[in-house]
């Protein structure tokens, strides 16, 4: 299917609406719906992660926060920590994470890898309320992701004070 031109001689003022009119605008709007759907399946977003982290003045740095098993392969194409407004409270340290990769089958990170080059931090001794990371870089291959991987978040370091942030991390079909 294509997009067809609607001539002007279809809707001409005084004509009648004929079934030609009404058969070239349904021809648009199947290829349009067509073009939308292969559109979408191949740039489908997976959300991995996209929560608050409450209680976190529990610790100052924690494993195994959360563990997935990924259900299709998949490149992860952002990752980013935010706070809230704590930052008038607390005034130095730094809040980083860290996503790790496994190949082995079932959880086990005994030989994982990161998805980062660069973890995403935020240092409190210059931030603002509600803050996000910008400085996270991903290792491509390692942000590649197979069906039957596992990934693990771990908090790699937090103000003691900190009692909650967001995580959000998405990826793409690969």
């Amino acid at each position: 299917m294509a997009f067809s031109s609607v001539s002007a001689g279809l809707y001409a003022v005084g004509k009648a609406i004929t079934n030609g009119l009404f058969s070239t605008l349904k021809t648009n709007q199947d290829d349009l719906n067509t073009r939308l759907a292969s559109v979408e399946a191949v740039t489908s977003k997976r959300i991995f992660f996209s929560d608050n982290l409450l209680g976190a003045s529990n610790y100052t740095a924690a494993t195994s926060v959360a563990i997935i098993r990924v259900d299709a392969a998949i490149d992860i194409t952002q990752a980013l920590i935010s706070i809230y407004d704590d930052t008038t409270a607390i005034t130095s340290g730094t809040l980083e994470i860290d996503i790790q990769k496994s190949t082995l089958g079932g959880p086990d990170f005994t030989s994982s890898v990161s998805i980062f080059t660069t973890k995403p931090s935020i240092n409190f001794a210059t931030a603002s309320d509600y803050d996000e990371s910008s400085n996270q870089v991903l290792n491509v291959s390692n942000a590649s992701l197979a069906e039957g991987d596992y990934i693990r978040l771990d908090v790699t370091s937090k103000p003691a004070d900190l009692g909650k942030f967001f995580i959000y991390c998405i990826g793409e079909a690969s």
